[in-house]
C-alpha cells in the first residue's frame, strides 16, 4: 500500500479542502488573485496611478490574526521598490483558514521600467511558507488621448481632419 502523503489538495463543492497530517506541515495555498489599475480595472497603467492586488489564502487549520500579518511580504513593481501598503482583510463568514487581502502601490511619476509584476509571500500560523510570482503582469503606457492633426487637401476642397485615439488604439492598428 503507497504511503499516504502528508499534503493532499481537493477540490470539492467549489471550496479546496485540504488534509493535511500532525504536525502542520502543509503550506497555506494562495488564490483568486486580482491585479488591476484601482481607476481604471484594466491591466495598462500609466504613471502616478494606485495599483491594487488582492488575493484569498487559505489554509487546514488556522492563518496568522494581526492585520497585516508579520511574515507576510507582498511586493508590486520591480525590484527595489517602495513597499506594497496593506489595505484591508475579509473573512469567509469569519473564518479563519481563509481570508482575502488588498495591497496598494502607487506607480513612480517618472517610472523608468515599462511593465509591473508582483510577489506574494505568506505562511501560515505554524510557519508553512507559500510563494506566488507573476513578472510583467502590467503594461506601463500612456493612456492619455493623443492629437494627431492631419493636412488633407485633395484640390484644396478638404479641411485639416482632426483625430483623437489612445495610445491602445495607435498599439492595435500597428500591431495588425
Amino acid at each position: 500500500m503507497d504511503a499516504v502523503p502528508a499534503c493532499d489538495k481537493l477540490g470539492m463543492l467549489d471550496s479546496l479542502i485540504h488534509l493535511c497530517t500532525f504536525p502542520d506541515v502543509c503550506p497555506p495555498w494562495i488564490s483568486g488573485v486580482t491585479f488591476n489599475d484601482q481607476r481604471t480595472g484594466r491591466l495598462t497603467t500609466r504613471p502616478d496611478s494606485t495599483l491594487r492586488l488582492q488575493f484569498s489564502v487559505n489554509d487546514d487549520r488556522e492563518l496568522p490574526q494581526q492585520n497585516p500579518p508579520p511574515n507576510y511580504i507582498v511586493t508590486i513593481g520591480p525590484v527595489g521598490s517602495t513597499p506594497a501598503r496593506y489595505e484591508s482583510v475579509s473573512t469567509a463568514g469569519g473564518a479563519t483558514i481563509q481570508r482575502t487581502y488588498t495591497y496598494s502601490w502607487v506607480v513612480p511619476t517618472n517610472p523608468s521600467f515599462t511593465t509591473i509584476g508582483y510577489s506574494i509571500f505568506v505562511t501560515d500560523s505554524a510557519g508553512n511558507p507559500e510563494t506566488l510570482v507573476a513578472d510583467a503582469m502590467m503594461r506601463l503606457g500612456m493612456l492619455k488621448e493623443l492629437d494627431m492633426l492631419f493636412q488633407t487637401n485633395i484640390l484644396g476642397q478638404l479641411p485639416a481632419l482632426r483625430l483623437r485615439f489612445t495610445f491602445a488604439h495607435l498599439l492595435m492598428f500597428l500591431s495588425d
